[in-house]
């Protein structure tokens, strides 16, 4: 007796869905006096009964009772007919994502995968992936240049240091491209750390289709540009002894967590004014299982009037933030009395550095040294500018939000 009930209102259910299906407007002039008679809006364009039931405050006995052609509905059958109506486009996306989740149920993972954590050996699905991936590549070049009646591309690969502009891009992965960087650059790298990197970059790369996190997304443009870059910023002496260490608009965690990775022993906070950037930086200190990492949604201008942020750190990192007087401002205040800031910069770097001077002086810093630094194939002009905290900073500064760029001490 319970199934037959409710067949029979499923059946209810449809027949009124139906109904108002079939309940099609048209806007005219009679048509719209019928709605305005019964307080329901008039239409502009085509529209069916259900548009009527998912306007806002309409129900199916307003609509009923300007067009009585409407069958009469049982209370609880009234209301699945108006909850159907209202969140169609919902319900839909849900039955989308359970057929979704169904058919990747079916699909069976090969028995050999391991599933072992990265860190401890780099045997996990991502890796296997990425093995799968490499396999596969080399079919492919051969098919693709027998379709185009040419020989298939060697697998001969050229030093790091030997790569040009507009040059084609070697078929390396990732961890040979570090690699081979990390010796161009004199950076001794141990295996899990090129294993560390290669997972930072798949989570780069992963998150990147869904949000901004960089436009250089090759295996060499991320090692080269992006990695090594971050790490001619480490300094023994002063990385020695387990400092704390501050990333100030960290954005994808450059230099930041290249520096962590390479020097585990550092206390880190990396801290960006993006909400989602921040729940990505976690997900990359999760997956590496790294400790001493904090990661921090907030303005610099305002974390650094914070009592827990300022003047706290050894050492603040940052870099392609802002130009070097507005950048001061920045990060001078997070750091203490004695500590040092390592700012990153490109080709301008001397212009910076003259214009600074003021901001420098106002915020309790000074120039200890500028050292040129050289990437790996790369022809630019880069360097590390040193800064010592002498002086605590004024209260004065930071800023509120959004002076120190628009004027810039």
């Amino acid at each position: 007796a319970r199934w037959a009930r409710f067949e029979k209102k499923q059946a209810a259910i449809g027949a009124a869905e139906q109904a108002l299906t079939g309940l099609v407007l048209t806007p005219s002039r009679e048509t719209n006096e019928r709605l305005a008679a019964h307080g329901l809006d008039i239409v502009h364009t085509r529209a069916t009964g259900c548009d009527l039931l998912r306007r806002p405050g309409v129900t199916y006995e307003v609509i009923r009772a300007a067009f009585p052609e409407l069958p009469e509905l049982a209370p609880e059958v009234r209301e699945q007919v108006e909850i159907r109506s209202r969140y169609e486009g919902y319900i839909k996306k849900q039955q989308e994502q359970v057929e979704r989740m169904e058919r990747l149920e079916a699909k069976r993972l090969p028995d050999t995968i391991d599933y072992a954590p990265p860190r401890e050996r780099r045997t996990g699905v991502a890796h296997q992936r990425r093995l799968a991936r490499r396999h596969l590549r080399a079919p492919r070049l051969a098919r693709a240049a027998a379709a185009a009646g040419k020989s298939a591309p060697g697998r001969k690969m050229k030093p790091c240091g030997e790569r040009k502009e507009g040059e084609e891009e070697s078929p390396m992965g990732f961890a040979d491209e570090m690699r081979a960087a990390a010796d161009a650059a004199g950076i001794a790298l141990t295996p899990a750390q090129v294993a560390d990197y290669e997972t930072y970059y798949d989570l780069l790369i992963e998150w990147n289709e869904k949000m901004n996190l960089t436009a250089l997304t090759s295996p060499h443009d991320v090692a080269v540009k992006h990695i090594i870059d971050s790490l001619l910023a480490y300094d023994a002496r002063l990385f020695a002894g387990a400092p704390s260490v501050i990333d100030v608009g960290t954005g994808a965690g450059f230099p930041g967590l290249p520096l962590k990775i390479y020097a585990p022993d550092i206390r880190l906070t990396l801290m960006d004014a993006l909400k989602k950037r921040v729940h990505f930086l976690e997900t990359v200190t999760e997956a590496l299982h790294l400790e001493g990492v904090t990661c921090v949604h907030a303005r610099a201008e305002e974390a650094a009037r914070d009592r827990a942020y300022r003047e706290r750190y050894d050492i603040a990192v940052s870099r392609a933030v802002a130009r070097l007087p507005v950048l001061l401002e920045y990060t001078l205040p997070f750091v203490r009395q004695g500590g040092t800031l390592l700012a990153l910069k490109g080709r301008q770097y001397q212009e910076e550095v003259d214009e600074a001077a003021r901001a420098l002086k106002l915020l309790g810093g000074t120039l200890r040294d500028v050292r040129p630094v050289h990437l790996p194939g790369l022809d630019d002009v880069r360097a590390v500018i040193i800064v010592r905290k002498e002086r605590p900073t004024p209260r004065a500064y930071p800023r509120k939000a959004g002076t120190p760029a628009k004027k810039p001490l």
